[in-house]
């Protein structure tokens, strides 16, 4: 059994190293961000279940052609992320339109690439009714191990482990700040990598990523940039039914804008009535923008100190919403474990209350958490059960 550890008067040491088993709470099983931005000053979250303080599932992250990183999820302002596997992507033009050619009759073949070998929309289909999730880029790819000491703040270019030498700019002094870089590379083609994702079973003769396809396909979906109808039948052909789904509006500086989560619940074994929790990240709304920006000054949230300020708000928004409690939270107590997952600010939020969720607050009385997060976000385990669908007829609303 895992035991409480002190050390001393610091909180900031206790708060990251503190293990507290309970069986009451539910908990985090499984993390898997795209394009996460940092979260923490310092040092990221650890997983508060875990002994050696590391996350199961992975955080990935993408670079362009000639080996610029994805802006988003570079450590910056001593933000970090959490202590977790980190999977690394990076495309080629060459490779992609190989594989266009090998799959020309695959659904994500009818679209084009540019001169810059990115995807279009050819001229007779729209968003609406043919999800982009389907347009997949390949290229090489490099992973890191969490216990190793090989992600979270450590500095990735310091890793000899990995599968492939990527292309890297000296201290990646270059940045790239496209939609290119932070949306669209992230449709990579993951079952090529032939390893065993955290949540793959053992039994599992040929292990790859395919799973964080689907699982980049839910962050998307979250947008709404198509139909519910269309992203519940995404779910059943990937084995998963949306059970959730919550629209939190976000009312700074006086916007319309609406964050978006969804909930699905898996129909058979393994993982049989398990979750996932998926966030939708940033999209074009001052509100968004604002959070994403106010990073100067760290706040705390469930008793961690020196967190994003602006993450932080847009955690607080969610958790704290009615049409979050009554669509998503009030379900949870009935899945057979949980994986949270989100892409960009979404990521970002996910790592958050992760860290809350696993850290069981309430029981530790020397930790101050004055906004009452934990007591916000957490639910108490019942049996699991398996969870009537949602109809889209219910989510008129459910547009961009």
């Amino acid at each position: 059994m895992l035991q409480v550890q002190r050390r001393g008067a610091d909180s900031r040491e206790s708060e990251s190293s503190r293990q507290i088993p309970s069986d009451n709470y539910g908990k985090i099983d499984y993390l898997y961000t795209f394009a996460a931005a940092p979260t923490k000053k310092r040092s990221g979250f650890k997983n508060g279940q875990a002994a050696d303080g590391c996350w199961k599932g992975m955080r990935t992250i993408a670079r362009n052609a000639v080996g610029w990183p994805d802006f988003v999820p570079k450590a910056h302002w001593d933000f970090h992320h959490p202590e977790m596997d980190v999977l690394e992507i990076q495309v080629d033009k060459d490779a992609t339109k190989a594989f266009k050619a090998a799959n020309q009759n695959q659904p994500f073949a009818h679209t084009q690439l540019d001169a810059q070998g990115q995807f279009g929309v050819t001229g007779d289909e729209t968003p609406r009714d043919r999800p982009r999730s389907f347009d997949i880029i390949d290229g090489e790819y490099q992973t890191y191990k969490c216990a190793n000491k090989y992600a979270g703040k450590v500095n990735l270019d310091d890793s000899e482990m990995g599968t492939t030498k990527l292309t890297k700019f000296p201290n990646d002094a270059v940045m790239c700040l496209t939609e290119y870089c932070h949306v669209n590379l992230y449709y990579f083609n993951y079952p090529k990598i032939k390893e065993r994702l955290a949540w793959t079973e053992e039994t599992e003769a040929e292990p790859d990523f395919g799973d964080l396809f689907w699982l980049y396909g839910t962050n998307k979906d979250t947008e709404a940039i198509w139909l519910l109808d269309k992203s519940m039948e995404l779910a059943r052909a990937s084995g998963y039914r949306i059970v959730g789904a919550a629209t939190v509006s976000n009312p700074k500086w006086w916007t319309a804008d609406q964050d978006r989560q969804l909930l699905y619940q898996k129909i058979d074994a393994p993982r049989k009535n398990s979750c996932v929790l998926t966030i939708e990240g940033s999209d074009m709304s001052i509100g968004d923008w604002a959070d994403n920006l106010n990073a100067v000054i760290g706040r705390s949230f469930c008793g961690f100190k020196d967190v994003h300020p602006g993450f932080v708000d847009a955690a607080r928004m969610m958790i704290r919403s009615a049409n979050y409690t009554w669509n998503i939270k009030q379900k949870l107590p009935f899945c057979d474990g949980l994986t949270v997952s989100g892409h960009s600010q979404g990521g970002a939020i996910a790592h958050i209350i992760a860290a809350c969720i696993n850290s069981n607050r309430d029981e530790v009385p020397e930790v101050e958490d004055d906004k009452y997060d934990f007591n916000t976000i957490k639910w108490e385990r019942q049996d699991p059960e398996e969870l009537p669908e949602v109809s889209a007829e219910d989510f008129p609303y459910w547009r961009n």
